[in-house]
């Protein structure tokens, strides 16, 4: 069995190739990047290199690489999976893969549009503002924060601000609006960064969870808005049967990486994220027994699953990104929030066996590729600015 992965020399990426390796399946891996010296895991041949995602022959290189390797499944991460699905008749011809159309792909991916789905299936999710009404709030105290964001979702908390100066709102949204295009306000669900639970599910051809994992955020960088830099995982079924009605309408296939926040004032479960994707901390998923790629290539080629509906996970194995985790603990560190309870923290975060690093001494070039390309990109940048000095 073959399979062909996109952005293969990212993390997520990287550790779905290794489980699915160490299952018996040959790996062929593409991206737009190519790591110095053509380093690559040794749990595939060297990657295939092509087109940015974001250009007009990125679908027609893809068919081109499918061609020459025939695998028996594409499987797309990161930001290949929008174009994917905009050439997912294309590309079916040649291949099975597991991924919406872009249609349903575009309503997940708009957050205007996932706000009037969720309040048809009563998913409690925050409330719009526009700018007037969001200086109204501030001025008369019904608010303490909003969210900015981009309204197309871009993952990570990229372009995504928490303002509680209302002096300063209507800039942030002219500045997140030249950036990144159409922008919304949004209500802000007070509560820590650990009163973020993520959901990462996988849905068949039916529209039906057949892998689900769920892990409590217990620290983000950026924080607030960020990725998890520590997490633990934790059993939420309420919160999948609570959005399952929705993806069984949308008729949605493949992955999705969901996020509610806790309210910390009532305890109530609040949507604010949904990206139509994996999650870049689906190794830990797999590193917790529910290995979602693989599940998601068996449904790719139309194979019968169970239904995932309860958990099939153990709760409290605990996750850390240690690229992530040192300045997300410097930032705390030097921003004086519970500086006097941080070392207990860390304690609480790190004791014990934990999952999260995607590099193994086994398989280290992945991690010197990594490495002489981020070397390489920062040697450039220093060059260019050198250049306009002069």
């Amino acid at each position: 069995m073959k399979v062909l992965v996109t952005n293969c020399t990212h993390n997520s990426s990287l550790t779905a190739m290794r489980s699915l390796h160490s299952e018996g399946f040959e790996i062929v891996g593409v991206d737009d990047r190519r790591l110095p010296l053509g380093l690559h895991s040794r749990c595939a041949p060297p990657y295939e290199t092509i087109s940015s995602a974001d250009t007009d022959e990125f679908v027609d290189e893809l068919v081109a690489i499918i061609n020459k390797h025939e695998p028996d499944v594409l499987l797309p991460f990161g930001t290949t999976t929008l174009p994917i699905s905009r050439g997912k008749e294309l590309l079916c011809r040649t291949t099975n893969l597991l991924i919406p159309d872009f249609d349903t792909f575009s309503a997940i991916n708009d957050k205007c549009l996932i706000i009037d789905s969720c309040k048809q299936y009563s998913i409690p999710i925050p409330g719009l503002l526009n700018l007037e009404q969001a200086k109204h709030a501030f001025k008369n105290s019904l608010i303490e924060a909003v969210v900015v964001k981009p309204q197309r979702n871009l993952g990570g908390g990229v372009g995504v601000s928490i303002i509680s100066d209302a002096s300063v709102l209507e800039q942030v949204v002219t500045d997140v609006e030249r950036q990144f295009g159409e922008t919304l306000i949004q209500e802000f669900i007070p509560g820590p960064d650990s009163n973020n639970i993520a959901l990462q599910v996988v849905f068949d051809r039916t529209s039906r969870p057949v892998g689900y994992f769920s892990m409590q955020k217990t620290r983000l960088r950026p924080s607030r808005v960020g990725n998890a830099a520590a997490a633990v995982s934790v059993h939420r079924p309420d919160l999948l049967a609570l959005v399952t009605p929705l993806f069984a309408r949308l008729g949605w296939q493949g992955p999705a990486d969901i996020e509610f926040k806790i309210d910390s004032r009532t305890g109530d479960a609040w949507l604010i994220e949904v990206n139509g994707r994996f999650s870049g901390a689906v190794g830990f998923a797999i590193s917790c027994g529910v290995n979602l790629p693989l599940l998601a290539c068996k449904a790719a080629l139309g194979e019968k699953l169970p239904e995932a509906m309860a958990p099939e996970f153990h709760a409290g194995i605990k996750y850390w990104n240690p690229v992530t985790y040192a300045p997300a603990i410097a930032t705390a560190a030097f921003s004086g929030e519970s500086r006097s309870d941080l070392p207990a923290q860390i304690v609480r975060e790190l004791r014990g066996k934990r999952f999260g690093n995607p590099y193994r001494l086994s398989d280290p070039a992945p991690l010197i590729g990594k490495g002489l390309y981020q070397l390489h990109g920062w040697f450039r940048k220093k060059c260019a600015r050198a250049v306009r000095k002069a």
